[in-house]
Order: structure tokens, then C-alpha cells, then sequence
């Protein structure tokens, strides 16, 4: 009887450590895809970056565009304000634009590396729970062996 219930807790101990091997793989899997989630968000925030670098050549052209057209059309002074408001506009919306990039990026790194931080904490939790699992089960398979020497 004693024989059967030490199986019976030795069977419950695989059962659970089994268990925790597959949470510990799942949790994994769901980490690995929000990093690379985030990574490809990360991507895609260089890329706009890259993009507004484009941008902002375009705007210098404009800006040495805009000196030559103010020469030229220093007779139309309500013209020659209106152009002003447009670049002055355009300036602030590319200056905005500059300037959530690194912020969005520094969240998205922040992110990344708060998760990296609790996946390690969270399988270094489930790798200790599995050794302790099957040290418990060495025991109990021990416990076995030796029950049966006795019988």
C-alpha cells in the first residue's frame, strides 16, 4: 500500500513537473513574440526616422529654395509672408516630429528591456521550480528503490 501511494506521489510529481516544463515553454513562446513585436515596432520607428531625416534634407532645399524666392519676390510682400508661414509651419511639424521619435523610441527600449527583465525573473522562478520538482521526484523514486530493497 505504502508502495502504491509513494508511486501514486512520485506519478503526481512527473505529472506536475510535465506541467511546468509546458507553462515554462508557453511563457517563453509569448515572450519571444511581443520582443519581436517590439523589435519590429522599434523597425518601424527607425525607419520613420530615416524617413523624416529625408524630410528634413527636403526642408533645407526648401530653406535655401525659399531665399531665392524671396529675392525674387520682394515686390509681393503679402505673397512672400504667406511662404514664410507655410516653411515656419512646416519647420514646427517637422520639429515635432523629431522630436517624438527618440521619445518613442526610449519607451519601446525601456519596454523591451522590462520585459527581457521579467522573462528572466519569471524563468528563473519555473527553472527553480522544476529542479525542485525533480529533485523532489529523485527522492521519491529513491524512497521507492529503497521500499522496494526492504520488501
Amino acid at each position: 500500500q505504502k508502495l502504491n501511494s509513494e508511486k501514486e506521489s512520485s506519478e503526481a510529481l512527473r505529472t506536475e513537473s510535465v506541467k511546468l516544463r509546458k507553462e515554462y515553454d508557453e511563457f517563453k513562446l509569448s515572450y519571444e513574440k511581443e520582443k519581436n513585436n517590439l523589435e519590429d515596432t522599434l523597425k518601424e520607428c527607425q525607419e520613420n526616422l530615416k524617413e523624416s531625416a529625408k524630410k528634413f534634407e527636403a526642408f533645407q532645399d526648401v530653406e535655401s529654395s525659399k531665399i531665392q524666392i524671396e529675392s525674387e519676390l520682394r515686390s509681393s510682400f503679402n505673397a512672400n509672408g504667406v511662404l514664410k508661414m507655410e516653411i515656419e509651419s512646416l519647420e514646427k511639424e517637422l520639429q515635432i516630429t523629431m522630436e517624438k521619435i527618440p521619445n518613442l523610441e526610449l519607451k519601446i527600449n525601456e519596454q523591451l528591456e522590462n520585459q527581457e527583465i521579467a522573462f528572466e525573473r519569471e524563468k528563473s522562478k519555473m527553472q527553480n521550480e522544476l529542479i525542485q520538482a525533480e529533485k523532489n521526484l529523485a527522492e521519491k523514486e529513491k524512497e521507492i528503490k529503497n521500499f522496494q530493497i526492504q520488501a
